[in-house]
C-alpha cells in the first residue's frame, strides 16, 4: 500500500482494498460508517449502564424506605417504653 500525502490536510490517502482511506503515519482513519457504528456501540453501552443505575437506584430507594419505617417503629418503641417507665 503506497501513502500519498495530502497536502491540504496532511494526512496520506492510500488505497485500502478498493477503498481509497486516509492515513494518518501508519494509522488508517475511520470513515463515517466506523465511526457511526463505534459511537452506536458506546451509546448502546451508555444506555445499559443507565438503565443498572436505574434499577439500583430504585432497590435502593425501596430499602431505604424500610430503613425509615424500622427507625419509625423503633423511635415509637422508645417513647412508648419512657411513657412506661415514668
Amino acid at each position: 500500500m503506497t501513502h500519498t500525502p495530502h497536502a491540504l490536510t496532511g494526512l496520506d490517502l492510500a488505497l485500502d482494498g478498493s477503498r481509497l482511506r486516509f492515513f494518518s503515519g501508519n494509522a488508517p482513519l475511520e470513515d463515517a460508517d466506523e465511526m457511526i457504528a463505534r459511537l452506536g456501540s458506546m451509546l448502546d453501552k451508555v444506555i445499559e449502564g443507565q438503565g443498572a443505575a436505574e434499577r439500583l437506584a430504585d432497590e435502593l430507594a425501596g430499602k431505604l424506605a424500610d430503613a425509615e419505617r424500622q427507625l419509625a417503629e423503633a423511635h415509637a418503641e422508645i417513647e412508648r417504653l419512657k411513657r412506661g417507665a415514668t
